[in-house]
């Protein structure tokens, strides 16, 4: 936690001489956790096709790209079905 925490995530090492240097960061930070997906999802979900944008940034992680594009299909789908339920078929007199 705290900010040993965030250093760590970045893929900083320090020595046991006290220097830090940078390291490839791990390949699970390049793919990303399942909170990245449930975060992705949920931006997808309420903001809808604004995220594209988002999902073309170098930065984010795959499985966030992943909820990004769920997210958005789902809304869309949901969005699409309420606004069928509410369209008046009744001209079959």
């Amino acid at each position: 936690g705290g900010f040993a925490g965030f250093a760590g995530s970045l893929g900083t090492t320090t020595t046991a001489a006290g220097g830090g240097g940078l390291t490839f960061a791990p390949r699970q930070s390049l793919v990303g956790s399942d909170r990245d997906f449930v975060w992705g999802f949920l931006l997808g979900f309420f903001f809808g096709f604004v995220m594209l944008f988002w999902v073309m940034l170098p930065t984010v992680p795959h499985k966030q790209r992943l909820g990004l594009i769920t997210g958005m299909c789902v809304g869309h789908v949901l969005r699409t079905k309420s606004n069928e339920a509410f369209v008046d078929d009744s001209f079959d007199d």
